[in-house]
């Protein structure tokens, strides 16, 4: 529950939000687990993040092996 109050007050504020560089993307979808509104997707083997759904609290950068999310 804190978490979910920590992101919405992130989003709020008017976080950053992120997006997906195909080319070093992999598609392993590490990114879509831990995304807690479900803005990233994969779709034809790349990560997308949905800039209508991105809180931007960067959980998905964090998590990105290949420094495919920025």
């Amino acid at each position: 529950m804190l978490l979910l109050v920590c992101l919405t007050a992130a989003a709020a504020m008017g976080a950053t939000r992120y997006w997906v560089e195909p080319v070093r993307c992999s598609g392993c979808g590490d990114c879509t687990r831990v995304c807690p509104t479900g803005a990233v997707t994969v779709e034809d083997g790349k990560s997308w993040i949905d800039p209508e759904i991105c809180i931007g609290c960067g959980l998905c950068q964090r998590v990105c092996t290949y420094d495919a999310i920025h």
